[in-house]
């Protein structure tokens, strides 16, 4: 057999497998966003001005993004210029209550209390600060995780 060819047959042979393998692991992961890195080791790095500056960029990136997509919505309806005084997109937005430290220390306290969930997604314990406390988080991601 020619040399070139059994080693081009071992290369594409290495790379079947190399593509199975992430195949395989990818399967297995909560969230597939997080297969690259972990949020958790990532935010824990962070100094407390850092983990504040992110947690005000979400918001301010969430709350814009929501106002833009109901805007969208409103352009494209049926019904524009009708009057109404509850816009029912708007009335469905995740509005941030509590002051920028409440978050930082909320996603700070999951990631140290339950290391074992460092692959969730920031935006998803932002999300849910305001009505959970981390360990009801993590009973929830435990739950799901069982079924």
């Amino acid at each position: 057999m020619n040399p070139l060819k059994s080693y081009t047959c071992f290369l594409l042979a290495m790379l079947l497998c190399t593509v199975s393998q992430f195949h395989a692991q990818a399967g297995t992961l909560r969230y597939p966003e997080s297969r690259s890195y972990s949020p958790g080791k990532l935010w824990l790095e962070w100094s407390p001005s850092e983990r504040t500056g992110f947690v005000r960029g979400f918001i301010v990136g969430h709350d814009d993004g929501y106002q833009r997509a109901c805007a969208l919505t409103r352009a494209g309806s049926p019904h524009t210029g009708v009057a109404s005084d509850v816009d029912p997109c708007l009335k469905e937005q995740h509005l941030f209550h509590k002051d920028l430290p409440y978050y930082e220390k909320f996603v700070t306290d999951f990631y140290t209390t339950y290391s074992e969930d460092r692959d969730v997604p920031l935006r998803i314990l932002l999300l849910q600060a305001d009505q959970k406390t981390p360990e009801e988080v993590h009973k929830l991601l435990a739950a799901r995780s069982s079924d």
